[in-house]
């Protein structure tokens, strides 16, 4: 159940930073983005049982996702490895730094975002025809 909040969260995320885009707040929007995959990322992390480590949660699920996703588990494919850490980097320009980011950079951050979360949900949807499988067959 936690999975599947956290991954509602992620898709919540992605709605506000398209709001944003859409409406010229750039920075806002690439928060967003960011938030959108790490909560994707911890969506999936529970969802293959790996325990959530919240203390310092940025620099875990850094450290979890290619680990257990890609290289352990194979849930996911390794060009996703990069997407959290260069939207966290845009993120912590957009919040801590005294420059504002261009539309382009929100629109790239968006679609990282959205191809991310999407490649998640794809693997929920997958898991769930396979659970619905087995109850049925």
């Amino acid at each position: 159940m936690e999975a599947e909040t956290f991954l509602t969260k992620a898709q919540n995320s992605l709605k506000a930073a398209e709001l944003c885009l859409k409406n010229g707040l750039y920075d806002d929007a690439v928060s967003r983005a960011y938030y959108a995959a790490l909560r994707a990322a911890i969506a999936l992390l529970l969802k293959i049982d790996v325990s959530l480590e919240t203390k310092r949660i940025h620099a875990w699920v850094q450290a979890a996702f290619p680990k257990e996703c890609v290289h352990r588990r194979k849930v996911m494919s390794q060009r996703f490895v990069s997407y959290i850490s260069e939207l966290q980097n845009d993120r912590n320009i957009a919040d801590y730094h005294p420059r504002y980011l261009s539309k382009k950079t929100a629109k790239r951050a968006l679609t990282r975002a959205k191809n991310f979360v999407h490649q998640i949900t794809k693997v929920f949807e997958n898991d769930q025809k396979e659970k619905n499988k087995t109850s049925n067959g």
